[in-house]
């Protein structure tokens, strides 16, 4: 296995690792006061993206999976970033 991969796969671990670990939240001590414009309104029900994000995703998708086809040109790797950015930015809207 190469170095890079390794180390790649390495810090993909510990990420996932990481991210499985209980944190104490200070926001549960409930000793900071907060102002009244900031406090947390109860959840929306679930929105629905648009059919562009849906399009980037699966464009990123085959993008990711087929990288190696398209040869590694800078053209192909910037369509698939954008297409990713894209469906980030679908999914995030609010």
């Amino acid at each position: 296995m190469k170095r890079t991969s390794r180390l790649c796969l390495i810090l993909a671990l510990a990420t996932t690792f990481a991210s499985a670990l209980s944190v104490p939240s200070f926001a549960a001590r409930g000793d900071l006061a907060r102002p009244a414009g900031l406090q947390a309104t109860p959840p929306g029900g679930p929105t629905q993206n648009s059919w562009v994000g849906g399009a980037a995703a699966v464009g990123c998708g085959f993008g990711i999976r087929y990288r190696f086809v398209g040869g590694g040109s800078p053209v192909y790797n910037g369509i698939t970033v954008l297409l990713c950015l894209i469906m980030l930015a679908d999914g995030m809207k609010g």
